[in-house]
């Protein structure tokens, strides 16, 4: 059984962003893509070691932005997932009537079919991550997954792995 490591978003602690350029904008055109190091899916990633943020600060134009994260609403990583969040989500991919062809030759039930696998996840966290991947990221479009989360009431999620740090990804720049 899975514990929710994350701490109450009331009290995130003092959060760091390390970044290879001097911006300070957080721009969806990072998000994503060959180049983006989103190893738990697509967003804004904060640390609460300055140190593990200082590692993604790298060359000449390296940056570390501190941050206080104050998120409405972040995903669990306990409980269940809602399927009428989930089948939203799914409604807002991009390329839907694309994805559900491989799921069935009716739309409708393709898309029946597509949620009940999809919603096999442990946790809502599972069940999200899974509808990005199948449906969002591989047709490109991982923007679209962030704000279709954002659009659903979530601010971003605490990073599921196991580091000694807390992990948080945000959705909305």
């Amino acid at each position: 059984r899975r514990v929710d490591r994350a701490p109450p978003v009331s009290r995130l602690p003092p959060m760091f962003h390390g970044r290879s350029v001097s911006s300070i904008e957080f721009d969806y055109r990072y998000v994503g893509g060959p180049d983006a190091n989103d190893q738990d899916g697509p967003g804004f990633y904060f640390t609460s070691d300055v140190k593990d943020a200082r590692q993604y600060a790298s060359g000449p134009n390296g940056i570390v932005i501190e941050a206080t994260l104050q998120p409405r609403k972040l995903v669990p990583h306990t409980g269940k997932a809602s399927r009428a969040e989930a089948a939203a989500l799914l409604r807002a991919a991009p390329q839907l009537e694309r994805i559900l062809t491989d799921w069935d030759e009716d739309p409708r039930r393709a898309l029946v079919v597509l949620l009940d696998a999809m919603m096999a996840g442990e946790t809502p966290w599972d069940v999200f991550h899974n509808i990005w991947y199948d449906a969002y990221h591989r047709s490109g479009d991982d923007k679209a997954w962030l704000v279709a989360m954002t659009q659903l009431g979530y601010d971003g999620a605490v990073s599921p792995g196991e580091w000694s740090a807390t992990h948080v990804i945000m959705f909305d720049p």
